[in-house]
């Protein structure tokens, strides 16, 4: 079977990079799913994972086949990744994915990179998503603090996205704070700019090392959110009977004109 295509991913939303997993992840086949370098199996083996050794190294091979074109940084962050994290659920020509991943819920690399100048000058080009139990009015001030960091409600994740997984987890639990209110945009970005100080200067922080709260469950956190009834409309009262009757006469312009 040929390698599975994405049409024309770019920057993927999460609930676009929901949809692809699960299309990748019913219908991938050796060609389409790269896979983990075998001298790193046995962290991921204890999530219980089973490893065909071989099948594992001709994974690997193709992996470096599918993305040998790709940007450096993108093929030594798909190789890093798999190094802690085991095979992808799949790759298309355009983002490569992993799925339930302790502690994340979805991990992508993404072939197109996009710049983002807080809080340095970087590319962005790869995604951590967990799974958050969101409170709706907290997403604003999210924003606020990092348009890189982002949320989907009705799926129950928080995500971010730079260029390694230390700067996506300092993202992440900044994102927490501002979420649940411990923290401002503004203090979470001067925060943000600190730690990464401290990173340039060889220093290490608990924020770039693991999460620090715990991830909400994919059973809770989606937010479906609540139905209307749609028969307390009056569709026939007399604003409506208006709009039908404009939308009746644009119709019959179109039709003049044509």
């Amino acid at each position: 079977m040929e390698l599975l295509h994405a049409a024309q991913v770019g920057l993927l939303t999460l609930s676009s990079v929901v949809t692809l997993v699960a299309g990748v992840a019913e219908t991938a086949t050796d060609e389409a799913v790269v896979a983990m370098a075998p001298q790193d199996s046995a962290r991921a083996m204890g999530q219980g994972r089973d490893w065909d050794w071989d099948r594992e190294q001709a994974r690997i091979d193709e992996a470096r086949r599918l993305t040998r074109d790709w940007p450096e940084k993108q093929r030594r962050q798909i190789q890093r990744m798999s190094e802690l994290h085991g095979s992808p659920a799949g790759v298309t020509d355009h983002v490569v994915i992993w799925r339930d991943v302790e502690p994340f819920a979805l991990i992508t690399i993404e072939r197109k990179s996009v710049r983002h100048h807080f809080p340095i000058k970087h590319e962005d080009f790869m995604a951590h998503a967990v799974h958050y139990d969101i409170e709706p009015d907290r997403v604003d001030e999210l924003t606020a603090f990092d348009g890189s960091v982002y949320v989907d409600r009705t799926g129950g994740l928080l995500a971010a996205k730079c260029d390694t997984q230390a700067h996506n987890l300092l993202a992440l639990n900044l994102g927490h704070d501002v979420l649940s209110g411990s923290r401002s945009a503004k203090e979470a970005q001067k925060e943000f700019a600190r730690i990464i100080a401290m990173e340039k200067r060889g220093m290490s922080h608990d924020y770039l090392e693991e999460l620090q709260f715990d991830p909400g469950s994919p059973d809770s956190a989606p937010d479906p959110g609540e139905s209307m009834d749609l028969d307390q409309f009056d569709l026939d009262d007399e604003e409506d009977r208006e709009q039908r009757d404009r939308r009746s006469d644009r119709d019959s312009d179109r039709d003049r004109d044509r």
